[in-house]
């Protein structure tokens, strides 16, 4: 089936599809594992974007709680989840223990957390070559890249969602260095 969906954008024609994978660079994987021609896989006429998404529960705009007010209602927080918010103490949020009528458990809705790669030539031929590392580099620095570790710790610290639903869903939120943490806080604005 895949295959049809390669011939088809082959011809021309714009094809969307999903599959499952742990981020944007692991689709090639998956992709492999399908049966798909390298060649296929180096084309950028072929493979013009991938995007890697998870959805996080949103917290309750209306009721949702302060740090200091989640502590002092008995909340715990894991010194991992301190070192995530370390700096931002004032900005993040909690679901509210005692939702109010806006809400029933503290959370209003979910968010999109996400990473999306437009790859170039260069990029293909990293991956193609095995150099994984090397790609995920080049594209977080040199095409602006943001990862979803890295998207889903901007919308914890803007207070969207609870540092504790973030690490459930992605791994790696603590080893954001505080060099790329300030590159993505002074892009946030572009998001």
């Amino acid at each position: 089936m895949i295959n049809l969906l390669f011939t088809a954008a082959m011809t021309g024609h714009q094809v969307w599809t999903s599959l499952h994978a742990n981020n944007a660079l692991a689709i090639f994987d998956r992709l492999k594992d399908q049966g798909v021609d390298e060649f296929k896989l180096t084309d950028p006429e072929l493979i013009t974007g991938l995007v890697a998404q998870r959805l996080v529960r949103k917290l309750c705009a209306q009721c949702s709680i302060t740090l200091t007010e989640y502590i002092a209602s008995g909340g715990e927080i894991s010194d991992t989840d301190r070192k995530i918010i370390s700096g931002h103490e004032t900005s993040v949020r909690f679901p509210n223990p005692r939702a109010k009528k806006c809400c029933r458990d503290g959370y209003n809705g979910r968010t999109i957390l996400a990473e999306v790669i437009e790859p170039d030539s260069k990029l293909l031929r990293l991956v193609a070559e095995g150099k994984r590392e090397d790609a995920q580099h080049y594209w977080l620095t040199s095409l602006h890249g943001m990862a979803l570790k890295e998207h889903a710790w901007l919308k914890i610290i803007s207070g969207e969602i609870c540092v504790m639903d973030a690490v459930n869903k992605i791994s790696g939120i603590d080893n954001i260095t505080e060099e790329r943490k300030k590159y993505l806080f002074s892009r946030d604005n572009e998001i």
